[in-house]
This record gives C-alpha cells, structure tokens and sequence, in this order.
C-alpha cells in the first residue's frame, strides 16, 4: 500500500495534441446524407492543455519516488443547427487517445458532449474539459501524443472522408 508523504508541483512540457481531419468534425443526419436533413454540424476548433507535473514520493517496497503529470485538456466545439433540428438541445461523444511517441494507444477514452444551440442562428462554442493523470517513469510529456475528435458511427465516417476527398 502507498502512502503519500511529500509532493512537489512544477510546470513542464506538455504532450503533443492533434485532431486528425477524419474525426475533427461530424454532421449528424435525420434521413438520407442531404443538405435538408442535416440535425446538427459540429467541430472541434481547438484544444488547449495545462500540465501539472510533481513528485510524489511513496512508501512501497521500493521506497522509489513516482512521478506523475496531471493534464487539464479544454476542448473546443462550434456547433450549429440544421433544418431538421428539434430543439435547443443536441448529443454526442468525443474521444481523448493517448499514445506514446511511435504512436502505440496507450488509453483512451470517450466523453458524453451535450451542445445547447442558441436561438436566432442556432450556433454554440462551447468548452469541454477532460482530466488525465500520466505516470511518467522519468519521461516528460514531450514522451506522449494526444489525439482527440468525435465518436463517428460507420455513416459518419464515410461523410467525413468522402468531405475530405478520401
């Protein structure tokens, strides 16, 4: 069992983030792919990070100090309604993939992104916020990637590429 005994915070580099253009936007449909049935478009516009490093030192078997960073991520979305849009309010999922340097997954995880559209023009920003804590084992954040985009169903995908000219 560890037991927290000191703890030292400082700031350092914080991992490389990329939204890849495949999973950077969608378009939720309410019928066929077609201008008219478009319920809702969103994107991701961008993603600020904090890091959080410290030392934490444990007692364990090892008696080795851990070293961890904490990072904050604000993901920005703009979203606005189409004309098949019922009410103000629209759901979805963005993910947050963590790799190493060679770009291996090392965690990943989805988030419920709830968007309420305004009235008039019907468009949002709005800022999520995602919490992760990486065990560093002497590296640096520099030593990870964050990927993050949207939750997109098989459809969804297919829209993306054939937008992007894949």
């Amino acid at each position: 069992m560890a037991v927290l005994a000191a703890c030292t915070e400082q700031e350092g580099p914080c991992p490389y983030v990329r939204i890849p253009p495949s999973v950077a936007s969608v378009t939720k449909f309410n019928g066929p792919v077609d201008a008219k049935n478009v319920i809702y478009q969103a994107r991701i516009a961008d993603v600020a990070l904090k890091c959080t490093y410290s030392e934490t030192k444990r007692v364990n078997v090892s008696g080795a100090p851990t070293d961890d960073m904490e990072v904050l991520l604000k993901v920005r979305v703009a979203a606005s309604a189409g004309p098949k849009a019922v009410g103000n309010t629209v759901e979805g999922r963005y993910f947050v993939a963590v790799a190493d340097v060679r770009d291996v997954i090392l965690d990943r995880q989805e988030f419920p992104l709830r968007l309420q559209l305004g009235q008039g023009g019907r468009s949002v920003v709005t800022e999520e916020e995602a919490w992760m804590l990486f065990r560093l084992k002497g590296r640096t954040g520099a030593a990870f990637r964050i990927y993050t985009g949207f939750q997109l169903s098989t459809e969804e995908a297919d829209f993306n590429r054939k937008q992007l000219g894949n």
